[in-house]
C-alpha cells in the first residue's frame, strides 16, 4: 500500500522521514513517487497562496496527473490518498 499526500504548505512533510517530497506533478516527477521504496510520498501543492478557485484548478490538476500515471502503469498496490 502507497499513501499519496497532497499536501498545502511544506510544513507537513517535515514532520516525517524517509518519504519523497515531490515539488511537481508532471509524469516521470510522480512516477518516481509511486516507484519509490517509501510507502508515502507528498506533493507539495502549495495551494494556500492562491484564490479558491485556483486552489481547486491546482487540484484538479494534480489529481488528473495521478489519474493518468495509475491508468498508464501496471500497479499491484492499493493507494491512499489524502488531503
Amino acid at each position: 500500500m502507497k499513501v499519496i499526500v497532497i499536501d498545502d504548505d511544506p510544513t507537513g512533510s517535515q514532520t516525517v522521514n524517509n518519504c519523497l517530497l515531490l515539488l511537481k506533478w508532471d509524469y516521470s516527477t510522480l512516477i518516481k513517487g509511486f516507484y519509490s521504496k517509501s510507502n508515502l510520498f507528498f506533493i507539495l501543492a502549495n495551494t494556500r497562496s492562491l484564490s479558491e478557485n485556483d486552489a481547486k484548478l491546482r487540484l484538479v490538476e494534480i489529481c488528473n496527473a495521478l489519474k493518468k500515471v495509475i491508468s498508464n502503469e501496471s500497479f499491484k498496490e492499493e493507494f491512499i490518498f489524502c488531503k
